[in-house]
């Protein structure tokens, strides 16, 4: 069985950022690897004092100052890929959601690593096409995590046909371990998104289709979708939903 002690994360922001801080609070040890100074600062601030990040675990009472700093002491960041993947168990792949530079990071990865799990953080990638940039893609697999990391419970794990199931089972221990809810999933190479987002995408099609042929209105849309499913967000308001389309 892999034994998963240090991650290294190629990617801060939002999601490596997020993925590192849940790690460090847990005992882990994480290396986060970015591309220049600004980010690597941004992704520092986020981590320690964000609306998620660790001062406000410890104001919540969810962590202690000890804890707090404990957790800080666990995260080093780097702007060298090599640095941030020596000694790791595991790497979690965090980079912004753009095929050609996931692939372009895991041609890297392939060159710099012989036998470690390689896992994406992609929202809706096929796995198998990022599987296709290294030399042996049964190391490859999908770990997504939800926004914002250190209070979204799910992790969709994803496997291919190739993939060894004894990474499977680390990473999911691994996102159990920290708190996580996990489900294993197969890859498909003919749509974009998982379980969560393709099913999401869906119902904001058909939402939308109600309000175009004049049935509804948006708001009354999100109304019924909330009062009649008890979903905390109607299928068209939030981030990126605008009055039309």
């Amino acid at each position: 069985m892999v034994e998963i002690n240090h991650i290294g994360i190629i990617g801060g922001g939002i999601m490596g950022g997020g993925i590192g801080q849940t790690l460090a609070q847990h005992g882990y040890s994480v290396s986060i690897r970015d591309v220049d100074e600004d980010a690597i600062a941004d992704t520092k601030e986020r981590v320690k004092s964000g609306k998620f990040g660790l001062e406000s675990a410890v104001k919540g009472g969810y962590l202690t100052e000890d804890e707090k700093e404990a957790a800080l002491d666990r995260i080093t960041f780097t702007l060298d890929i090599e640095e941030a993947v020596e000694d790791a168990d595991v790497i979690f792949e965090a980079v912004p959601e753009d095929i050609h530079i996931k692939g372009r990071v895991f041609r890297q990865l392939d060159e710099l690593t012989d036998d470690v799990p390689l896992f994406s953080n992609t929202s809706g990638f096929s796995i198998a096409a990022l599987g296709n940039a290294v030399e042996d893609p049964s190391r490859v697999g999908g770990a997504h995590f939800f926004s914002p990391v250190p209070v979204m419970s799910l992790v969709e794990v994803v496997k291919t046909p190739q993939i060894d199931e004894e990474y499977v089972e680390a990473v999911r221990e691994l996102a159990e371990d920290v708190g996580k809810t996990t489900v294993v999933l197969e890859d498909s190479q003919t749509e974009y998104g998982f379980i969560v987002n393709r099913i999401w995408g869906a119902m904001m099609d058909e939402a939308k289709a109600v309000v175009n042929e004049g049935i509804a209105t948006q708001e009354e849309v999100n109304l019924a979708m909330k009062e009649g499913r008890n979903l905390p967000v109607g299928p068209l308001e939030g981030p990126g939903i605008g009055e039309e389309w």
